[in-house]
């Protein structure tokens, strides 16, 4: 089974891997790195830990990965394809094979001290921490890519 079952998901068959056909999120506390920086290493390890909470094994099939990279400080902005590049990275092995899985991306930075909407991530007590705090973050979503997203 490659993602722990959570009640009110429903199982569906995605290339043989069973995967819920809603989606899978968890966040990841602290500044993004890009690929080849020197604490990506540190970073990349921080992405594994958490997401192995969350997928037992990797899946196979096209999937859709989205990412909300929220910050406060100017120090901690960073482009958007350089923290795809990193998060995929880090992904491969743990929530797919490889990352040429990836059939759809969608990357968003978001600067905490502007307007700004996000939906579909549940209000946890560890978003408000670090929502009252102004700590920098990334939410990171993953589901099984429809043929729409593929298509376009």
């Amino acid at each position: 089974m490659g993602l722990r079952r959570k009640s009110s998901w429903r199982w569906g068959i995605l290339g043989g891997s069973k995967m819920p056909t809603k989606q899978i999120s968890f966040i990841i506390p602290g500044r993004g790195y890009r690929l080849r920086a020197r604490h990506a290493q540190v970073y990349k390890e921080n992405i594994k830990n958490i997401a192995r909470k969350r997928i037992r094994q990797p899946l196979s099939g096209e999937m859709e990965i989205k990412l909300e990279y929220l910050y406060s400080k100017p120090a901690d902005r960073l482009d958007g394809d350089n923290l795809l590049k990193t998060i995929c990275d880090a992904l491969k092995g743990v929530a797919y094979r490889d990352d040429s899985q990836i059939a759809h991306h969608d990357v968003k930075t978001i600067n905490m001290n502007s307007s700004f909407t996000i939906r579909g991530v549940p209000l946890t007590q560890q978003i408000g921490d670090l929502f009252a705090n102004q700590e920098t973050f990334t939410i990171i979503r993953l589901r099984a890519a429809s043929a729409e997203e593929i298509n376009n």
